[in-house]
């Protein structure tokens, strides 16, 4: 058995994404807490449910020359990943003159769960916009790779149905626009207007 690499790269910010598993593998780890029976889990299924095998579909992510503090924001990210960022140090080729603004490469190794997580933290409008920008330009390449992935990649409002952890969204319903729609047809429910919170 052999694992298909699916790669692609995207224009705005220089991201290549490699999905290193596929659906197979989700399914046989769904038939496993089903004492064995094939499992006919679809990957769409599992994103909506957040169901373990998920976990299975893994990614290899690719960010280069993105500014430094950046990827310290996306480095603050820590289960179901890991990262591995240029070194700055002169005697490994680093910049002696780098600061945050300085552009580095940044590789993930993650899996589904975790996306969807950063996409929670890093697509909300009060994230850094740089990072938020890298993290949409993920998203979107995403879409080719998984796009059952990218339907479940949404910043927090959206994902708890309009309402804000921190009780100060400033999205001012720009999100709901852009990610709420499909999102919500996914779960078959629209939440009124009252339950959105404008901050």
């Amino acid at each position: 058995m052999h694992l298909v690499l699916k790669e692609v790269k995207m224009a705005k910010t220089d991201i290549h994404i490699i999905k290193v598993t596929e659906s197979w593998l989700m399914q046989k780890a769904a038939a496993f807490t089903k004492g064995g029976k094939e499992s006919t889990l679809t990957l769409e299924k599992a994103y909506r449910l957040e169901h373990s095998p998920m976990r299975t579909q893994m990614f290899w992510i690719e960010m280069i020359a993105i500014p430094t503090y950046c990827s310290v924001h996306l480095v603050r990210h820590k289960t179901w990943i890991e990262h591995f960022v240029q070194s700055n140090r002169e005697d490994r080729g680093g910049n002696k003159e780098a600061d945050r603004n300085t552009p580095i490469n940044h590789g993930m190794f993650t899996n589904a769960q975790e996306l969807i997580f950063m996409s929670q933290r890093r697509l909300c409008y009060g994230a850094s916009p740089a990072t938020r920008e890298i993290m949409e330009d993920i998203r979107e390449t995403i879409g080719i790779v998984d796009p059952h992935l990218q339907k479940f990649m949404v910043p927090m409002c959206v994902y708890r149905g309009g309402l804000c952890p921190d009780g100060n969204c400033t999205f001012k319903g720009m999100q709901m626009d852009h990610y709420g729609e499909n999102y919500f047809k996914m779960f078959k429910c629209i939440p009124n207007e009252m339950n959105l919170r404008y901050g």
